[in-house]
């Protein structure tokens, strides 16, 4: 009961923040909210939160695998998949920031001064 609860309030809360984020049409910010949902999406797997990990065993890859082994596994390939979303995002933005603070420099150089 209590992992079902779980998983309805991510679904709810990923359905207002994808409806109040939509006008955001920036990519690195998008890379960063990606990385930081697999933060959370990690934690609730590594934790078994969610109803489907409650079981003794999960099928993956066509072999049964103990739920208590495959949950920290999977926690972690999450982590690391999310770690480079954040990185790329963050890498994004110190670009754009530098790339039009580089533009705004030669744009200002450029013009006469009165």
């Amino acid at each position: 009961m209590n992992g079902t609860l779980i998983l309805f309030g991510v679904i709810v809360i990923l359905a207002i923040s994808s409806v109040l984020l939509r006008p955001l049409k920036l990519g690195p910010i998008r890379w960063i909210l990606g990385g930081l949902s697999g933060l959370v999406l990690a934690t609730l797997v590594r934790h078994r939160a969610f109803p489907f990990l409650q079981h003794d065993t999960i099928l993956s890859g066509g072999k049964l695998y103990p739920t208590a082994q495959w949950a920290p596994a999977m926690g972690t390939f999450l982590y690391v998949g999310s770690a480079i979303f954040l990185l790329i995002g963050i890498a994004s933005l110190l670009i754009r920031q530098l790339w039009t603070h580089r533009l705004a420099k030669a744009d200002s150089a450029g013009t006469p001064k009165t």
